[in-house]
C-alpha cells in the first residue's frame, strides 16, 4: 500500500512540472531599439517584476519558472517561460518569448507573452 502511494505521488509531483519551452522556429518575434546588453537586462527584470524565478540566464536566452500558489479550489502558477535574444546590428535586438504549461491545472495558467514584451517596454522603450 505504501509503495502504491509513494508511486502514485511521484507521478503526480513529475506530471506537475513545467515543460521547458522551445524557441518557436520561423518567429517574427518583435524589435527593440536597444542593444543586447540593454535588452538582457530588461528581460532578467521583466522575468522578476512578473514573479518568475529566473532558472537560466545567459546573454542570448533567459527562463523563467512562475511558482505555484495553492488557493480554496484552483493551484495557480506552474508555467516556465523562454525568452530568446538575437542582436540585429550594435542597436537592435530581436526577442521571442514563449510560456509553456505544466500538464496540471492547465485552466488556471496563463501565457505571459505579452505581459513580460509590455515589463521590457518600460526599459526600452516602444517595440517596432
Amino acid at each position: 500500500m505504501k509503495a502504491r502511494a509513494l508511486a502514485l505521488t511521484l507521478v503526480l509531483v513529475i506530471a506537475g512540472c513545467a515543460a521547458t519551452p522551445s524557441k518557436p522556429r520561423n518567429s517574427a518575434g518583435v524589435l527593440f531599439n536597444a542593444s543586447i546588453e540593454a535588452t538582457q537586462k530588461a528581460a532578467m527584470n521583466a522575468l522578476i517584476v512578473n514573479g518568475f524565478e529566473v532558472t537560466l540566464n545567459e546573454p542570448l536566452h533567459l527562463q523563467g519558472f512562475k511558482g505555484r500558489s495553492v488557493g480554496v479550489v484552483f493551484t495557480t502558477g506552474g508555467e516556465t517561460v523562454g525568452i530568446w535574444l538575437e542582436p540585429i546590428g550594435a542597436t537592435r535586438t530581436k526577442v521571442i518569448v514563449t510560456t509553456r504549461k505544466s500538464l496540471v491545472n492547465k485552466i488556471t495558467q496563463r501565457i505571459w507573452n505579452e505581459d513580460l514584451l509590455v515589463a521590457m517596454e518600460l526599459e526600452l522603450g516602444r517595440r517596432q
